[in-house]
């Protein structure tokens, strides 16, 4: 399994969060429609999916990505936004795979940063 994540979407999740947006209306509505868009309740339902299919507790998990079980449990929960640090750390400790990708925005030009 792999965790993807476009980097444009996942930044304008939370800036829709951040501008008061209801999120729960917006998962709905985005939940299935793109596999790029990966918001907290999904990541932490793919954690918890994939820990549980190797029978692994959030406590081992924990101690192999090095955080604490309620760590785990708030990200399955989805009461955290994890950052990449972390997301990297969950893939690998879940025997899997994390892939970013980032998609220039056809509204702009590129420019020197």
């Amino acid at each position: 399994m792999v965790l993807a994540i476009d980097s444009d979407l996942f930044m304008s999740y939370h800036i829709l969060r951040e501008k008061g947006t209801d999120m729960a209306k917006l998962e709905k509505t985005i939940d299935g429609v793109t596999s790029d868009l990966y918001t907290p309740k999904m990541i932490g339902d793919l954690v918890w999916e994939n820990r549980t299919k190797k029978r692994m507790t959030q406590k081992e998990l924990a101690a192999i990505i090095h955080a604490t079980q309620a760590d785990i449990s708030n990200i399955e929960k989805a009461k955290v936004n994890i950052n990449l640090q972390t997301a990297v750390r969950l893939a690998e400790g879940l025997g899997m795979q994390l892939k970013i990708s980032l998609v220039q925005d056809k509204s702009q030009k590129p420019r020197k940063v």
